[in-house]
């Protein structure tokens, strides 16, 4: 039994049934791409500046995404904090995914090798 075969198919048909079933997407394939531009950037500050000019997609749209990603629990913000602890940034947020095996496949991180050398 191969078990990357498993996980890979049940995250492909999770992320199909997941798309299909949003409303109000202006595009699947957009939408999609973003998922995996924001996997690639976990633990990471968003910059929707350059998310924006890398997906050619206003950052109005990525903010209505990453709601839709948010809303679904299927990524959680955490806002930076000052070492005092008193500066709060509101704008700057690191993102995670809640279920890291998404976060692979998205990131194209399909083998054991790929996940043991983050390449």
């Amino acid at each position: 039994m191969d078990l990357r075969l498993e996980w890979t198919t049940f995250y492909g048909s999770f992320l199909r049934r997941y798309i299909q079933n949003l409303t109000d997407l202006s595009s699947e394939q957009d939408f999609l791409n973003f998922m995996r531009l924001v996997a690639a950037r976990i633990g990471h500050q968003l910059n929707f500046r350059a998310l924006s000019e890398e997906l050619g997609i206003p950052e109005t749209t990525l903010n209505t995404y990453l709601t839709f990603l948010e809303k679904t629990a299927l990524v959680y913000l955490l806002p930076e904090h000052s070492e005092n602890g008193r500066n709060r940034k509101l704008q700057s947020h690191k993102v995670y995914f809640t279920d890291t095996g998404l976060c692979a496949f998205l990131s194209g991180w399909t083998t054991k090798e790929a996940l043991m050398d983050g390449e």
